[in-house]
């Protein structure tokens, strides 16, 4: 799994490549870093992620201006269209979390209270439907299965 995590403090970034080392999943997710919209961006053109973990607050932009830019961004890439973004802040606003949720947002953890397991569960839901084969879908009503 190809992760993104846009924060522009390295010390977070070192923090959340050790949960992943610490839950053994180092081998299987790969976790890039960009500390600047900008630079996300041009990631994304060249590769394809899974999800995306973004902070609010960065150097160049803030809040509900950061998750805009993104989303508009997202819209506009065809490629990129369907990636769960998943807001880690420490922007500790209920009201942000609900707008955020809202504009499309998977879930919106807050830094100091997440922990690994928390990460983990958040990341494997957000990408859950894309990793399950596609199953036929089971009808009560008739008894039977339906492709």
């Amino acid at each position: 799994m190809n992760i993104l995590m846009i924060d522009d403090n390295k010390d977070y970034q070192y923090l959340v490549k050790e949960y992943i080392n610490l839950l053994y999943l180092y081998e299987k997710w790969n976790i890039d870093t960009s500390e600047t919209l900008e630079n996300s961006f041009k990631k994304m053109k060249n590769k394809k992620y899974d999800v995306i973990l973004l902070d609010l607050c960065l150097s160049k932009t803030r809040g509900m201006e950061t998750i805009i830019a993104m989303f508009d961004f997202l819209k506009k890439s065809k490629q990129n269209q369907k990636i769960p973004v998943i807001i880690l802040t420490n922007l500790e606003d209920f009201e942000i979390g609900k707008k955020t949720l809202e504009m499309g947002a998977y879930d919106f953890l807050i830094k100091e209270k997440v922990k690994s397991q928390q990460l983990y569960r958040a990341i494997t839901f957000a990408t859950y439907n894309d990793n399950i084969p596609k199953r036929p879908f089971y009808s009560r009503k008739k008894r039977k299965f339906k492709k």
